[in-house]
């Protein structure tokens, strides 16, 4: 009793009109509110990625690997170290 309402206040999910009676229940809640916990920031924290890594990167094709993205201002694949072609048009959208 006392791990699940420790939970339940430290996490301020409340205790609601309706609350899990028997210890499974309760166990159940707890392990639904750790997960909720662990899995939104790992979520949006790969979401952000993705914007920043899209914002600072353009699609420029690697000739010799096919590395496709690469860092706007990058001179050589970061993948081979082969030059690449920089193509004004990939360059064009921000």
């Amino acid at each position: 009793d006392a791990v699940y309402f420790s939970v339940a206040t430290m996490t301020t999910v409340g205790f609601g009109d309706i609350t899990p009676i028997s210890q499974t229940g309760r166990l159940l809640t707890v392990l639904m509110i750790l997960t909720g916990i662990a899995l939104i920031p790992w979520q949006l924290g790969d979401l952000i990625k993705q914007l920043i890594k899209t914002s600072n990167q353009v699609e420029t094709i690697c000739a010799a690997c096919g590395l496709e993205s690469h860092d706007r201002d990058a001179k050589f694949c970061k993948n081979c170290g082969h030059s690449l072609m920089q193509v004004k048009s990939s360059q064009a959208h921000f």
